[in-house]
């Protein structure tokens, strides 16, 4: 099939560059999610296209709910890696420093190019070469219209790669954020012959019991706002170790505090070492986020963003309600 062209301003440096590169490093950001690892998986088949071998690095373990997808490249989740490349493509990554260690730095200190491909509106810029679209839908709908711009071919793997990103990203297309643009997209790998229904019951509807024992123990924490307008959920490592279960199986398990009748802003509480926590935030209507995990040295988009404090779980719950309670024209939790 034809498809369209054109569709973003994506800089030329960055094109030449990947037209220049031989032996790219690719990676995404830590605790992957589908459009971590749609746009990572369909790169590997941008630069296969270009006839260019890649290596792939992500720190974790492709989550289950993705690991049907397949890929070009070799796969490696352990650093340092001893080879040098002449490029580093760094996706979905607001800064440099969420692929979670420091390999792009490292990296251009053995003189490779750092390209940065992202839609997240804090992203910082760090690349030499930058293409940041807070306007696109998912880092993976990017992929694909350089795929276009460079005109490689989108085959069948490649558009579930990318439909995965754009599904995942999108809320299964329900989200603001859920564009045209991106239903456009939608519709043109559905004519590639991506099949909703295969995709989303293998991401969807493919869980581990220990996942649903998971969700059952986490939702038993939930603290609701006296406002009733932001709720909570934590996570500690004890319940990971007793239900058997990971951080990747927490995906989207913050939407259950959304999902109550009143709530604007839901915030998930994992604990990831003894005092120090990865929050995310969830919100709709309009509060934003973003400005929240900005306020606590985070980022991400107005409707899904996070951030990480080293206090005890009373206080960072405190400092975060704080916050929350000052954009929301000020009430008190």
């Amino acid at each position: 099939m034809t498809r369209r062209r054109g569709r973003s301003a994506i800089p030329a440096p960055l094109i030449s560059a990947i037209n220049a590169t031989q032996a790219p490093l690719v990676v995404t950001h830590e605790q992957p999610d589908g459009d971590a690892i749609g746009s990572l998986f369909s790169m590997s088949y941008l630069l296969g296209g270009l006839g260019k071998s890649c290596t792939l690095f992500c720190t974790n373990r492709v989550p289950y709910s993705f690991d049907w997808l397949a890929h070009d490249g070799e796969l490696r989740h352990e650093w340092p890696i001893a080879e040098a490349f002449d490029c580093v493509i760094a996706l979905d990554c607001a800064d440099s420093g969420r692929p979670g260690v420091p390999l792009i730095d490292e990296t251009t200190a053995r003189g490779g190019v750092v390209i940065n491909i992202d839609h997240h509106a804090t992203n910082t810029q760090f690349g030499r070469y930058n293409w940041v679209d807070p306007a696109k839908a998912a880092t993976a709908q990017m992929v694909y219209e350089l795929a276009a711009e460079l005109r490689v071919e989108v085959t069948l793997p490649f558009a579930q790669a990318v439909y995965c990103g754009l599904l995942t990203d999108t809320g299964s297309f329900r989200y603001s954020n859920t564009s045209p643009e991106a239903m456009r997209i939608a519709a043109e790998l559905l004519e590639i012959g991506v099949e909703p229904w295969g995709v989303s019951s293998a991401i969807y509807e493919n869980q581990p019991v220990e996942r649903i024992r998971l969700i059952q123990r986490v939702l038993s924490t939930l603290d609701l706002s006296a406002c009733g307008r932001f709720a909570s959920l934590s996570v500690t490592r004890r319940i990971f170790d007793e239900t058997g279960t990971t951080p990747e199986m927490l995906d989207g398990l913050v939407n259950y505090a959304r999902s109550i009748r009143g709530v604007q802003l839901a915030i998930l509480f994992q604990e990831v070492d003894t005092d120090r926590w990865k929050v995310s935030f969830r919100s709709r209507g309009h509060v934003d986020a973003a400005a929240i995990a900005v306020h606590f040295s985070g980022g991400g988009h107005r409707n899904a963003a996070g951030c990480t404090l080293d206090w005890p779980l009373d206080r960072a719950r405190d400092e975060i309600y704080r916050a929350i309670g000052l954009q929301l024209d000020g009430d008190e939790a």
